[in-house]
Formats: structure tokens, C-alpha cells, sequence
């Protein structure tokens, strides 16, 4: 093999790819990894030796190994074994050191506080809160020194109340909260001995807090914040899921716009629904104010007539009393059972089949208007010629009237006889005698 064979194969095999969020990681622990760092030795068959990594370095086993491997080459080797312990039975007996006295809890619940409870105050100091909390002491007497728990708990509640003040501090950068904001809320976090602390520890908070943004102190998780560095942070956590961008095509935006073709007749149609209850409404009001000043009007005209000598006359009533109107009869149609068909029927009662017109019917029909049409052109010639003298050379003249004597004869037709076949064409002159043509003797006109 070629040194251009050997970089391309050990390329290939060790080569770097970038790292993505889409794609999993392995974790691979340090004791998992093998130990290659010879070159040469990468192309090496590895044997699995069947047991932990911590173990393989055993004088024994790695003899054995060696001796394995040389003889799968071919090679000459030593035979070696690997040492083992003899079984040998334990004197110590188990039922002795653990004897069987199990009673039955009354309850399988022993704890029931949860993590945070336990785990103590969830801020932790670093380098930098080390070294001012040894120079605020060094201020102070033995008594008066502030304790590293005392000053985690005080850096806690200012954390704790600009969390809850300011919970988008990250994403907006307001100004840092004053100690006149954070005092009212020293008494629920905070003891009589660490609140003394309080006011020296804010200026230490406050110069942090700047130096980190207005940012949380509190080591927490990093979430997205819409950048482009979120894709190679790994230590971004709770990605966005990737929705899939639905295809737009001239089918689906057809179908949208008849949606909302269809949503705004609807509500159109429930606009002109509520005008036209509106107007009801007002219509109705406005029959009960006609109909209160008509009720006045009869008690007036009441009062009026009582004074009258005649009170009453025929036809009062009519004015008095609000006639009811009749109401109009409907035209109930009998329903047929459902499957069978009605035939459609004329106002009349008769059934659309009487409608029809035969072809004899109508040819005469035809022929009666054509008739009428020739005596009305007949009779508005001679209307025409009334008070006139036709002097033309070809006068219009009414056709004869047909009698029973008549000037002509009637024709007779008669046919030649079919000539003989021995007679041929080329004895009956140029053109020859047509045989199949029809001759007729006409009659001599007298």
C-alpha cells in the first residue's frame, strides 16, 4: 500500500465532522477509548479480550494475547495460560450475619420533602464573591464578620426578587434595581443577623449584575434567544421544533379564497339579519305608540258620546272594538308517500298531458292560418283597386274559375317496342338509336 493509499484510508477513517444539533452524539467515556497512537498501529486487527479495559493490563493476560495474535500470523510463539484461583468454600455463612426479621411498614413513604428543599441555597459563591467577602470582613470585628452562608443567602434574595420584578431582564437590559426596590422584600428571605449585611453586599450585586448585562447570576439553562449562534451553542436546551413550511399552490389558494368568499356572505347575510330585527324591533314600538294614542282617542270619543243624547249608534263598534282580521284559507296540497311522483297539473285541474298536440292537429292548424292569410292579402287587393282602371298592357286578371267542360284533352302516352338484338349500332347512322329513351305522341291540338 502506497503513503497516498495509507492518508486517504486513515482520512476516511478519522475524519472530522462538524457538529450539528440535528444529529445525536454518543457520550464515550475515557476508559472507552482506545489507545492508538502509533500510526502504524491502526491497521491492527483488535481482539476483544473479553474483559474491562482496567483489567487488559495484566501480565498474564496481555501474554496471552500477544501469544494469540502471533500465532494467527503464522509466528512461533510460547503457550501461556492465564492463572486462576481455585474454588475454595467460604466459611462464612449468610443466614448467621443477616437473619430474617422483616416487619411490614406502615407506610412505604419515609421522606417527603422535595430537592430544592434539601439542596440549601441555590446560589454559590465563586472566586470573585471569595475575594469581596474577605475584604468586607477584614472591615470588621470577630463578631460582626459576615459567614459564607450568610452572604450566599443575602446574593439569593436580591436574585430571587429582580427575577420576580424583572423576569425579561435578559431580553429587554433595564437599568439594575435599586436597594429601595429590593428592601421591601429583605424580611421574607432574609434573618435579623444576615439583613445587616445587606446593604454593603448590594453595591458587590449591583457592579455583577453590570459586568453580566443585567443578567441572572444563578447558573441556569440556556434557552433560545432567536440568534444565529443558537444553532452551534450546544448548550442550548428546549430547541423549537422545526415545523414543516406547508407548499402554497394555486389549488389551495382557490380553496382559501372561496372560504372566505363564503364566510363573509355569511356574514353579510347575519349583518342584514340583525338590520332587518333592528327594524322589527322599531316597527313594533311604533305599533304600540299608534296603538296607545288610538286606546286614548276611544276614551275620548267614549266620554264624548256619553254626553250625546244618542250615546250609541250602529257602526260604533267598528271604531270602539279593533276588528280582527280573517285569516286567508291556505291551499294545503295532499303529500304523496315518499317514492312516488306526481305529475305536474295545469290551474285548471287538468293534467299537463291534455296539452299535447297531435301532428294531424297541428298540419291543419297550419293550413286553416295559411288559408286566412291568402283571403286577407285577396281582400286587400281589391281594396287597393277600388276607384281604379288597370290601362297596363297586362292587366292583372283573376284566374278562370275551373268548370266541368274544359278545353283540354287528356294526354295518352304510349312506349316503342324493344328492338330485336341481332340489330346493331353501327347501322343506325352516326350517333345510333337510344333504345332506353322514351318517346311520347302528343295529340294534335285543335
Amino acid at each position: 500500500m502506497t503513503r497516498a493509499q495509507t492518508a486517504a484510508l486513515g482520512s476516511q477513517r478519522f475524519r472530522q465532522r462538524k457538529l450539528s444539533t440535528k444529529s445525536g452524539l454518543a457520550i464515550v467515556r475515557e476508559e472507552d477509548l482506545e489507545a492508538i497512537d502509533d500510526e502504524a498501529q491502526r491497521n491492527v486487527p483488535h481482539v476483544e479480550s473479553g474483559v474491562e479495559k482496567v483489567e487488559e493490563k495484566e501480565h498474564h493476560l496481555q501474554a496471552a494475547l500477544s501469544a494469540s495474535q502471533a500465532a494467527a500470523i503464522g509466528g512461533k510463539s510460547a503457550t501461556f495460560y492465564i492463572p486462576t484461583p481455585d474454588a475454595v468454600q467460604s466459611q462464612i455463612e449468610y443466614e448467621k450475619l443477616y437473619p430474617l426479621k422483616y416487619s411490614q411498614p406502615t407506610s412505604y413513604l419515609r421522606f417527603s420533602s422535595t430537592v430544592e428543599d434539601c439542596v440549601g441555597c441555590p446560589y454559590d459563591m465563586d472566586e470573585e464573591d471569595d475575594a469581596f467577602l474577605k475584604s468586607m470582613n477584614k472591615k470588621r470585628n470577630a463578631s460582626t464578620q459576615c459567614s459564607e452562608l450568610q452572604f450566599e443567602e443575602v446574593m439569593n434574595c436580591f436574585e430571587e426578587t429582580a427575577q420576580a420584578k424583572q423576569p425579561f431582564a435578559a431580553v429587554d437590559s433595564p437599568p439594575v434595581l435599586s436597594y429601595d426596590e429590593i428592601e421591601s422584600s429583605i424580611d421574607d428571605y432574609l434573618d435579623d443577623h444576615a439583613r445587616q449585611f445587606a446593604k454593603d453586599i448590594y453595591e458587590h450585586w449591583k457592579a455583577r449584575r453590570l459586568e453580566a448585562a443585567n443578567k441572572q447570576l444563578i447558573t441556569g439553562l440556556k434557552f433560545e434567544t432567536g440568534a444565529d449562534t443558537d444553532d452551534a451553542d450546544p448548550y442550548v436546551c428546549f430547541r423549537r421544533r422545526e415545523v414543516r413550511q406547508i407548499r402554497k399552490t394555486r389549488g389551495r389558494d382557490a380553496h382559501s379564497a372561496e372560504k372566505l368568499k363564503k364566510l363573509r356572505k355569511e356574514l353579510e347575510e347575519a349583518r342584514e339579519l340583525f338590520a332587518m330585527i333592528k327594524q322589527r324591533e322599531i316597527w313594533k314600538k311604533e305599533q304600540l305608540a299608534v296603538d296607545k294614542t288610538l286606546f286614548d282617542q276611544r276614551d275620548n270619543l267614549i266620554s264624548v258620546k256619553q254626553n250625546l243624547p244618542d250615546q250609541y249608534k250602529e257602526g260604533d263598534e267598528d271604531l270602539l272594538i279593533t276588528q280582527k282580521q280573517k285569516k286567508k284559507a291556505l291551499d294545503i296540497t295532499q303529500r304523496l308517500p315518499s317514492g312516488q311522483l306526481q305529475l305536474p297539473r295545469r290551474s285548471d285541474g287538468r293534467s299537463a298531458e291534455a296539452d299535447l298536440l297531435l301532428l294531424s292537429d297541428w298540419l291543419a292548424e297550419r293550413e286553416r292560418e295559411m288559408s286566412l292569410a291568402i283571403e286577407q292579402r285577396i281582400k286587400q287587393h281589391q281594396q287597393w283597386n277600388e276607384g281604379y282602371v288597370d290601362l297596363t298592357k297586362a292587366p292583372l286578371t283573376p284566374p278562370l274559375e275551373t268548370g266541368t267542360g274544359s278545353t283540354f284533352r287528356t294526354a295518352t302516352t304510349e312506349y316503342l317496342p324493344t328492338p330485336p338484338a341481332s340489330i346493331s349500332s353501327e347501322h343506325s347512322g352516326d350517333g345510333g338509336i337510344d333504345f332506353g329513351t322514351i318517346w311520347e305522341r302528343r295529340p294534335a291540338m285543335d
